[in-house]
């Protein structure tokens, strides 16, 4: 399933030995960053494989960029920067508008599925820990949260991304915590 800002998403059938690109017959693609001849598809008896054919922009599953990577049914796929949804299965629950939170680019499903449950919890005051691979969203999807939570109180940001210390300001009490890479933070300004 494509998915692109100005449309609706739309579906692209494929088979083995398909070639995805924006010059393929097999498979055509435009978009920002798609190679004549971006990749190509393999299904093996172990599962169903994209190999990247030397694009300059490259090809990413779930945030990883591969020249050869199995793929499942739900993973996001980047070619260049056009973002697919690769779907075996219920086509339909794919289907509906774009649309944005925060920002945050999803579909209905992903807002039924893992946007709305997480700012739920956030308006419940629960506390939420989202993991994930890498280039899923979870900073964006944190940061959404907190802002839900601003109507609360104060928001303290501590971010133990980089090579800084993170400072947590003496005697902070805020309403809402948002670590982000949490377990990076060095023992002895674990938060508790």
């Amino acid at each position: 399933m494509l998915i692109d800002l100005a449309r609706a998403p739309h579906g692209l059938a494929l088979h083995d030995g398909a070639t995805v690109g924006a010059s393929s017959a097999d498979a055509r693609i435009d978009g920002p960053g798609v190679a004549p001849k971006h990749a190509q598809v393999r299904v093996r008896s172990d599962g169903c494989y994209i190999e990247d054919l030397g694009s300059p922009e490259g090809t990413f599953v779930d945030g990883v960029r591969a020249q050869r990577i199995g793929v499942m049914h739900g993973n996001v796929v980047r070619l260049g920067r056009q973002l697919a949804v690769f779907v075996e299965r219920d086509l339909a629950v794919y289907e509906g508008e774009v649309a944005r939170s925060g920002t945050i680019v999803h579909g209905p499903k992903q807002r039924r599925d893992w946007i709305e449950p997480a700012l739920e919890l956030a308006r419940s005051g629960s506390s939420i820990c989202i993991e994930g691979g890498p280039g899923v969203g979870k900073r964006s999807l944190a940061k959404l949260a907190a802002t839900v939570r601003e109507s609360a109180g104060d928001v303290l940001t501590v971010d133990a991304r980089g090579d800084t210390k993170p400072v947590i300001p003496a005697g902070a009490r805020p309403m809402t915590w948002l670590v982000i890479d949490a377990d990076r933070l060095p023992r002895p300004m674990q938060l508790e």
